[in-house]
């Protein structure tokens, strides 16, 4: 659930599944996601190289918090870094988070498997 909305995350916590993300992919269902998972909190950086459909990005820290929430477009290879150290990245499909209306300091509740 976030923001009282259930979906469907794949989780990428494996440097080759972080690599892969959301690439090549023509779609993606209104209520799936992808959330990137490291085991420790460092400034991140993301860009949409060979990624076709737009996002939101919103970095998280270790507690959940949003810490930056970004529009990225498709094929732009410009890195989108995080203000601050994260440890989690949650990819939604562009206007997901206005549409839960996100805010910066707003708390994404984690399952314990991605602690």
């Amino acid at each position: 659930m976030i923001a009282g909305r259930p979906f469907s995350i794949e989780v990428a916590d494996e440097d080759h599944e972080r690599e892969q993300g959301l690439m090549h992919r023509k779609s993606m269902p209104a209520d799936h996601g992808m959330i990137f998972v490291w085991d420790f909190e460092e400034l991140r950086g993301f860009w949409m190289a060979n990624t076709q459909i737009p996002l939101d990005l919103i970095y998280l820290d270790a507690q959940g918090r949003v810490i930056s929430i970004h529009r990225l477009r498709p094929y732009d290879r410009t890195s989108v870094r995080s203000p601050r150290p994260a440890r989690y990245a949650l990819e939604l499909n562009a206007g997901i988070a206005a549409q839960l209306n996100l805010k910066l300091g707003d708390t994404i509740s984690l399952p314990e498997s991605l602690r």
